[in-house]
């Protein structure tokens, strides 16, 4: 998916400056304009290609802060942190019932 919205951020803004430079270059074909109207509007449009990108980009982020902030959301509210706030969950950490061990049993080789 972020493949796709970078490629949008690049491609749309890239896009537009195209179609709109194509456009004008056949108005100034036809003479409705003039080639310094033509680099004008060219200007205009490349100037806007920034923008244009930062604002697809942080539609993006801000997706993605949304969800972030869901799972946060969800993960608090299982009462799986410790809290000291009464009823939000034991006050003082429980130890484990069974001594923790790595998941690798392997013995590391002697020096």
């Amino acid at each position: 998916m972020t493949s796709w919205v970078q490629a949008l951020g690049v491609g749309l803004p890239t896009l537009f400056l195209g179609v709109v430079t194509w456009l004008a270059a056949r108005m100034a074909a036809q003479g409705d304009v003039s080639v310094g109207e033509l680099v004008a509007v060219y200007g205009y449009a490349a100037v806007l290609v920034v923008p244009v990108s930062s604002f697809i980009e942080g539609g993006y982020d801000l997706s993605r802060g949304l969800v972030a902030a869901r799972g946060v959301i969800r993960f608090l509210a299982s009462g799986a942190v410790f809290a000291t706030v009464e009823g939000l969950g034991p006050a003082t950490p429980v130890p484990p019932a069974a001594p923790l061990t790595p998941a690798d049993d392997r013995t590391p080789p002697s020096p």
